[in-house]
């Protein structure tokens, strides 16, 4: 089955994609080319529980959404 192979490693941004929301990830294929991804399942294809466990552990030391605070003047929102 013809296909492309990415290298891809995780951000800590999340955003709304089709009302879900989504780890951006982002990446480069094999040619150098960058990529972004956003990923709203991930999905290991094992039933070995200690597989499924490892793997549990590595996903939630990703780090966590980033938090941007914004002040905006309310004299100037009409």
């Amino acid at each position: 089955m013809p296909g492309i192979t990415l290298s891809i490693a995780p951000t800590p941004a999340f955003e709304t994609v089709e009302g879900r929301p989504c780890r951006v990830w982002v990446g480069v294929t094999p040619d150098g080319i960058p990529v972004k991804l956003w990923i709203a399942v991930i999905q290991p294809q094992t039933d070995d529980p200690k597989e499924l466990a490892a793997f549990d552990r590595v996903l939630r030391a990703l780090p966590t959404a980033e938090r941007r605070l914004m002040s905006f003047d309310t004299r100037l929102v009409t």
